[in-house]
């Protein structure tokens, strides 16, 4: 197996992101969760929705920082390692970590640091390696330079504990390991048990066991606890960063390994270590990292921070030379499967070695290959784009009956029962007995209802009592209880349609039958049927698969699973996006032990259930900001200072307050969505929505809290967290007016009777200014969302043009005060053709997915992209430089020509867009309107050049 060749599962962190800059030295996780970046720009933080920079502004000692470590024994307690010497932050609060001083200058006198390794078996102790040298801080604020002549004056390039020992590493290639306070293997620096390469030695790891990783200029060596070597492996240019990745359940070790320009992966076989995958060119990696999850960080010297996803364990693709849509998976003996692709049949076999991978190639070129079927006699039987073809043992396929009309339409499934081959096409519904030898010719049977044809038959399956059924496009679900076909009715409306389109079929182990129609996945039984899910899209799915309790759906937006009995969902997963995850046909999913074949219009993919079930645990959201904002009058002092979860007692006001919920949870969390309730006001959950902030204004007298809970596609809805508690006061009159009242009619209000009385009154009021309260509130997001409303066109959910017009005169407004902004007007290419060809409804879809994929190409906040007439877009890109606005306007084109939409009137045989684009600068001459026409010339001298392609003007 090799991990997604050209769509490896990765996050990048660069300045649209928020980092200071793209030059970062060092990275780690403190106790929240939070990653941490510090480059020669400055520090920044990521807690899984947004990042976060910190400068000298923020208390740090300079911007140039290199080294950054985590205590253990204080995990609130952050170093930072720079040019001027060591900060300490405490970074236990939410907002701004407070940054003090704890080796800088000019009492620091170590020059720059390089690497720290905090000691927590000396009471806190801490290693600073340094361009000059080693040092040792202990905590009550003494510095020691360590005296040993390899280590003294030299530039130190790692520290790590390995064991009992701690490791020093040198420019000059020298290596020393001093024993951990409290260990009684005795004091002093030592040399390796062994001799190393004579070269600088640049990098170290270590594993849990103790092993060491060495990394040098032409050699990588692992030298076990004991200290022997185990291997030393060569290397193309020197080790900047290593990390050994432990081994899971179903997956080797990894060792990672920073050489040059490139990232490398090794993973251990029976052999020994193996290079694994294609290396990725990311410049000089400075560190690694791995994470709990299993994914790996890298802190890059030129493009900020790189996140391999641990998913890349879990989506596997078997190597084949092009990538080829995966129409049908079917299995082919005990390791092997034949795929069906949209040029050829394809074998492949899995090696019997442990992580060893797949072997295969082309069996026969055939034209999109929808189902295979192979029988005992070796004899196989092939649907195809041009008919039904078979193969006797040992022969080259060929069509069963090249004249026949019926045989040659495009056949769609393959079933084999009761010694009779259903085959269903376009056309209709076939069967051949098989009765004969392999080869022997063949007597095609046509099965009509009532005279007529069922159409287009889609998908074909056979219960567990033996009844065939068959899903048809626009004829409803068919079954042969007793070899005569009927259409299968129910009388609950919404359920299953007679006219509906059946795009798959699964039988249960009880004999029920999972169907999906239309956009609904129905589970039929004897009692009737239910609706187990609807979805959003129009198809909920195109294949499906039943284990037990689960149900898995394949579907142009990925792969769902459900209970198979409460159709509750449990998991959907549409990495690394959802145009890559476009299942094909009713055959294109399949099951192995621990694994399903996944066919997909990028290829063959293989998901790792095992590895899949170790990610179960959900994210949980934490609090990363609390805002209070003024209303007419000034904040009370006490609301101003109110920072973490509290709980916090305020005063009634016309105060607002703005919660930024964040979650760290770093597998997809760019899929994320959040829902949250505030006790004491509302009882019911929001509507889902991606991280972002909560407000609320002018909350009445009561107590609070607020809860928010998370949602993943891995693994659903985490548990509710409360992260905020607050307590509103009534203005301080209500309260003395109330205590009067109390003091002067106490003695008359002593019955439990009025007491009562008194409570339920005042609960009465209450409850009627919380209604009206609501019912105000009710508006104003009745009213927002009808704004919204208008601003949005309707089929693809991008901005309409009404948006588009007044966000443009508000961008070029910015130009005279000397503030760019680019204009990127898109045609899809050929639209009109693809129409004629496919219909009106697949130009919608269309629309739809060439809308999303350049919604992806977008990364700045203020980006705008809308629907400006037909089948053009219009991209706004305010504040971008030429240069930088030249990469999103060639994204947005590679985007849409990566989507893979096939169109038949168009020469490139996909959807394809071009691309008319001018860039505006301070000083520009003309109106915006002028602009706009200056965007459409270059628009048009773009599909004047041959189409696909993006022309960018400067003005």
């Amino acid at each position: 197996m090799q991990p997604l060749p050209n769509d490896l599962p990765s996050k990048r962190f660069s300045r649209r992101d928020g980092l200071p800059g793209t030059q970062v030295h060092a990275l780690t996780c403190d106790h929240q969760g939070r990653y941490w970046f510090a480059g020669s720009s400055g520090l920044a933080s990521y807690d899984g929705v947004s990042v976060r920079r910190y400068q000298q502004r923020d208390g740090l000692s300079t911007h140039g920082l290199r080294a950054l470590a985590a205590r253990a024994d204080a995990p609130h307690e952050l170093l930072v390692g720079g040019d001027a010497g060591v900060d300490l932050l405490d970074v236990r609060e939410i907002g701004p970590p407070r940054a003090q001083p704890l080796l800088t200058t000019p009492t620091w006198t170590g020059g720059r640091v390089e690497t720290l390794l905090p000691d927590p078996d000396a009471g806190g102790g801490l290693w600073i390696g340094t361009a000059s040298g080693l040092y040792r801080w202990e905590p009550g604020g003494t510095v020691q330079a360590v005296t040993d002549p390899a280590l003294a004056r030299q530039q130190i390039t790692a520290l790590v504990r390995s064991g009992p020992l701690i490791w020093a590493a040198t420019q000059s290639g020298a290596l020393r390991g001093h024993p951990a306070p409290g260990t009684d293997t005795g004091g002093g620096w030592r040399d390796p048990p062994v001799a190393l390469p004579r070269e600088a030695i640049t990098a170290l790891s270590v594993a849990p066991d103790g092993t060491l990783f060495i990394g040098g200029h032409t050699h990588l060596t692992e030298l076990s606890p004991d200290g022997t070597v185990r291997a030393r492996l060569p290397l193309p240019a020197p080790a900047t960063a290593l990390l050994f990745q432990p081994p899971t359940g179903t997956h080797p070790a990894e060792l990672w390994v920073a050489a040059a320009a490139q990232l490398l992966t090794f993973r251990r076989g029976a052999a020994g270590w193996q290079a694994h995958g294609p290396p990725l060119a990311e410049g000089r990696v400075n560190a690694l990292h791995g994470d709990s999850f299993g994914n790996v960080w890298a802190a890059t010297d030129s493009r900020g921070v790189l996140r391999v996803s641990a998913l890349r364990r879990v989506y596997l693709r078997p190597r084949m030379p092009l990538p080829q849509a995966a129409y049908s998976v079917r299995p082919s003996g005990a390791h092997a499967w034949l795929i069906g692709t949209e040029q050829a049949l394809w074998r492949l076999e899995e090696n019997s070695a442990p992580h060893a991978g797949w072997q295969g190639g082309v069996v026969a070129e055939l034209p999109a290959v929808w189902d295979t079927l192979e029988l005992a006699s070796g004899e196989r039987w092939f649907a195809t784009q041009q008919g039904v073809w078979r193969a006797a043992p040992g022969q080259s396929p060929q069509p069963v009956a090249p004249a026949d009309p019926e045989a040659t339409a495009p056949a769609r499934a393959l079933l084999h029962l009761h010694g009779t081959l259903w085959i269903g096409t376009v056309r209709g519904l076939l069967s051949v007995p098989l009765d004969g030898p392999p080869g022997s010719p063949v007597t095609l049977r046509r099965h009509l209802s009532g005279g007529t044809p069922l159409g287009y038959v889609y998908t074909l399956c056979a219960g567990h009592d033996g009844t065939l059924w068959i899903g048809t496009l626009g004829q409803g679900l068919w079954h042969a209880p007793d070899g005569q076909l009927r259409r299968l009715s129910l009388p609950v409306p919404d359920l299953l349609s007679d006219t509906g389109n059946v795009y798959a079929l699964a039988p249960c182990d009880n004999g029920d039958l999972i169907a999906v129609q239309d956009n609904r996945v129905l589970r039929l039984g004897r009692g009737g049927g239910r609706v187990l899910a609807r979805s959003e899209e129009a198809v909920a799915g195109w294949t499906v698969l039943v284990q037990g309790d689960r149900l898995w759906v394949g579907g142009s937006d990925g792969l769902t699973e459900y209970d198979a009995h409460s159709g509750e969902r449990r998991r959907q997963s549409n990495w690394p996006g959802a145009d890559s995850w476009e299942f094909t046909t009713s055959r294109s999913l399949a099951a192995r032990p621990g694994a399903l074949l996944c066919g997909l219009n990028t290829g063959l993919l293989l998901i790792d259930l095992t590895e899949l079930g170790n990610l179960t645990v959900p994210p949980q959201p934490t609090l990363a900001a609390l805002t209070f904002r003024p209303g007419p009058a000034p904040l009370p002092p006490e609301v101003a200072r109110a920072s973490g979860a509290g709980p916090h007692t305020l005063p009634q006001g016309h105060w607002g307050l703005e919660v930024w919920p964040a979650c760290p949870w770093y597998l997809d969390e760019d899929t994320l969505q959040l829902r949250h309730r505030l006790l004491g006001w509302e009882a019911e959950w929001s509507a889902p929505h991606p991280p972002g902030p909560i407000q609320y204004q002018s909350l009445p007298a009561g107590r609070y809290t607020l809860q928010v809970q998370a949602f993943a596609p891995l693994t659903g809805w985490g548990d509710p967290q409360a992260l905020l508690r607050l307590h509103v006061q009534p203005p301080r009159w209500q309260r003395r007016v109330r205590s009067l009242l109390e003091t002067l009619t106490g003695p008359l209000l002593q019955t439990r009777r009025l007491r009562r009385q008194n409570l339920a009154l005042e609960q009465r009021v209450l409850e009627r200014t919380r209604e009206v309260e609501r019912a105000h509130d009710a508006l104003l997001s009745a009213n927002r969302e009808l704004q919204t409303l208008s601003l949005t066109d309707a089929l693809t959910g991008v901005a309409n043009r009404r948006h588009f017009d007044g966000a443009w005169q508000q961008a070029a407004a910015q130009v005279p005060l000397g503030h760019a902004v680019t204009l990127a007007l898109l045609d899809i290419d050929h639209f009109k053709g693809f129409n004629d060809t496919y219909g009106h409804q697949e130009g919608d879809r269309c629309l739809q997915r060439v809308a999303g994929a350049l919604r992806g190409a977008l990364r700045g906040p203020g980006d705008l992209l809308a629907r400006y007439g037909g089948e053009e877009f219009a991209v706004i890109l305010p504040g971008e430089s030429p240069q930088d606005a030249a990469g999103v306007i060639e994204r947005l084109r590679r985007n849409v020509e990566a989507l893979g939409i096939p169109n038949a009137a168009s020469p490139f045989g996909t959807v394809t867009v071009s691309v008319g684009a001018v860039s505006v600068t301070s000083g520009a001459a003309g109106q915006p309107g002028d602009w706009i026409a200056l965007a459409d010339q270059s628009l048009y001298r773009a599909k004047h050049a041959g189409r696909n392609r993006s022309v960018h003007d400067l003005h």
